[in-house]
């Protein structure tokens, strides 16, 4: 679980984390309320197995300047770094990967 900003566009922070209780690990997140509660887990997108692992996951604020609160992670398959840019809408679009070699680092945020 980590802090990925404003990642829907009401003005509130949300908290992203991955489901791994399953086969198919799923990203979603847990938008705050007006009243500073949590609302239900909400499936953002499933396939996330290679970042399931504790601490390869990490909102970054807004890295492309557009706004949108987004991702990094670590591939613990291939050690590969990559970002997520947020859509504002609460899903994520472009990605990026840069580089390889992570796979022993854990992400703080």
């Amino acid at each position: 679980m980590t802090g990925a900003g404003d990642n829907t566009g009401d003005g509130r922070a949300d908290l992203v984390g991955i489901n791994d209780g399953s086969d198919d690990p799923c990203l979603g997140s847990f938008q705050f309320t007006d009243s500073g509660g949590l609302g239900a887990f909400t499936e953002i997108e499933c396939g996330w197995g290679p970042y399931a692992a504790a601490r390869k996951v990490a909102g970054m604020g807004d890295l492309d300047g557009d706004g949108n609160g987004d991702l990094v992670a670590v591939d613990t398959t291939n050690g590969r770094l990559r970002y997520w840019f947020g859509d504002g809408q609460g899903g994520y679009g472009r990605t990026f990967t840069w580089g390889s070699g992570f796979a022993g680092y854990e992400l703080a945020s």
